[in-house]
């Protein structure tokens, strides 16, 4: 498993396809989070059914940055970004930080 984070349009997807072509793709997971979180499910199956797939390459944009929304939807989104990049790091056998197009590897 790799999970690829970093911020908006930085090059993350092109980062995956280039590095990691034979992988199963889930791009933009924290639209999928925002997904199942606004249709009142939880995010922790969603979560689950990725961390089962084996040869899997995960992109995330970090939504943690800036002023913290007024919004307790909001609020609780980026937090369980937050969560599910931890919980996905924790697994992958790489984590890659995007920026610019430059990849860093984090694990």
């Amino acid at each position: 498993m790799v999970l690829i984070v970093g911020g908006k349009h930085q090059g993350k997807e092109r980062y995956a396809k280039e590095n990691y072509p034979d992988g199963e793709h889930v791009f933009d997971l924290h639209e999928r989070i925002h997904e199942v979180l606004s249709s009142g499910g939880g995010y922790e199956d969603l979560i689950e059914e990725i961390m089962l797939k084996e040869n899997i390459v995960i992109t995330c944009d970090e939504v943690g940055s800036g002023i913290v929304p007024a919004d307790r939807f909001q609020r609780n989104y980026r937090e369980a970004v937050g969560n599910a990049c931890m919980l996905i790091a924790k697994r992958a056998e790489t984590v890659i930080r995007v920026c610019a197009g430059v990849g860093i590897k984090l694990k």
